[in-house]
């Protein structure tokens, strides 16, 4: 299991399979993980966001409101 600071957590909500897989992947990086690891991505994106990208192309998808990066 990855170290990962208790923001990521908390933040995770305890599925902290993503951010280990990333941890990972930046310290054994290797190509069948960077796939998996931006299949994933998306998946996580789509989990903390509640917007599925089911019908949607990836333009739409990325400039709803709730998926986009708010700073």
């Amino acid at each position: 299991m990855a170290i990962l600071i208790p923001e990521v957590v908390q933040f995770a909500a305890g599925n902290t399979d993503f951010y280990e897989a990333a941890y990972d992947n930046y310290h054994n990086p290797s190509p069948e993980k960077e796939t998996l690891l931006n299949k994933a991505f998306f998946a996580e994106v789509e989990r903390k966001s509640g917007v599925s990208r089911d019908g949607l192309t990836l333009e739409a998808w990325m400039s709803h409101p709730s998926v986009q990066w708010v700073k």
